[in-house]
């Protein structure tokens, strides 16, 4: 378990810079981004960020460290 939650971490902070990147990429392009597609790219990042913060408060919840 020491082993995968650093991991998760790495992969899920790689998805949330794509999904930003390509969020901000799109934007940037000047293309009109239909309502939708601007939700599912805030909901997605907001998923992953909740996901991040989670996995940081068991990391330390399992190393005996409190925030």
């Amino acid at each position: 378990m020491k082993l995968i939650i650093p991991i998760l971490k790495i992969g899920l902070s790689i998805l949330l810079s794509g999904n930003l990147f390509f969020w901000a990429a799109a934007h940037a392009s000047g293309h009109k981004i239909p309502a939708g597609t601007d939700y599912l790219f805030a909901l997605t990042g907001l998923i992953l960020v909740v996901v991040l913060i989670l996995l940081q408060l068991t990391g330390k919840k399992r190393s005996g460290k409190n925030i």
